[in-house]
């Protein structure tokens, strides 16, 4: 008789190695939004607050550079716009403090009181100004490093330089920041932006004196 053959036990299962799952890389989208973000991050406190003062500032240098023609600005200022008034008399003002003589195009307007502007209230021009720019420059930025339209025609395209930047505004923080917004202000504004950053890549040390050259609501 055959011996039986001895059972075998059963074999213990192995246990099983899982690789630890690795973050999913960002897609290429993802990528651009990341990359936009970081551009935000840079100039986030000049897209804040009013441009009133920064304006007014580099106006005031600008008239004292003679880069400037005053008698526009003291035509915006006749017309209403206080801020030109401000720069105005502080050129003025600041003259005179030194010991110069201001021109006389200056005095004859500082002379006349009875037609300075007062400051209303609500928004004016630039409340929003430097804001407004910013998002055209990262938008010419984003464009141009990653080959994309700066906005798009129906909703169904792929992604534009101005959905990108609209999400990376929105994850960082700024509020009533669309894509549409982004994309009426390119209709505004676009053509120029396009214009002074060609003339910054190609002749970087004229592009500063470049605009702000008359009335400072068409900087």
């Amino acid at each position: 008789m055959k011996k039986p053959k001895p059972s075998k036990g059963k074999r213990e299962p192995r246990p099983t190695t899982t690789a630890p799952k690795l973050p999913a890389l960002p897609t290429y989208e993802e990528a651009m939004i990341r990359r936009a973000e970081a551009l935000v991050e840079r100039v986030e406190d000049k897209l804040a607050g009013s441009a009133r003062q920064w304006i007014k500032a580099v106006l005031l240098t600008r008239l004292r550079g003679e880069l400037t023609d005053r008698q526009k600005v003291i035509d915006a200022a006749r017309d209403g716009d206080d801020l030109s008034h401000d720069v105005l008399m502080a050129e003025f003002h600041g003259l005179l403090d030194e010991g110069i003589m201001p021109p006389a195009s200056l005095r004859d307007y500082a002379s006349r009181t009875e037609g300075h502007p007062r400051r209303g209230r609500g928004r004016v021009w630039y409340d929003d100004w430097r804001r407004n720019w910013g998002f055209m420059a990262l938008i010419v930025l984003i464009g141009v490093e990653f080959n994309l339209n700066p906005t798009r025609n129906r909703a169904g395209e792929g992604p534009c330089a101005a959905s990108i930047v609209a999400i990376a505004l929105q994850r960082r923080g700024f509020k009533r920041v669309s894509e549409s917004r982004l994309t009426n202000l390119w209709g505004q504004l676009g053509e120029t932006a396009i214009q002074c950053f060609a003339l910054h890549r190609v002749w970087p040390e004229l592009a500063p004196f470049v605009g702000m050259s008359g009335d400072p609501a068409k900087f």
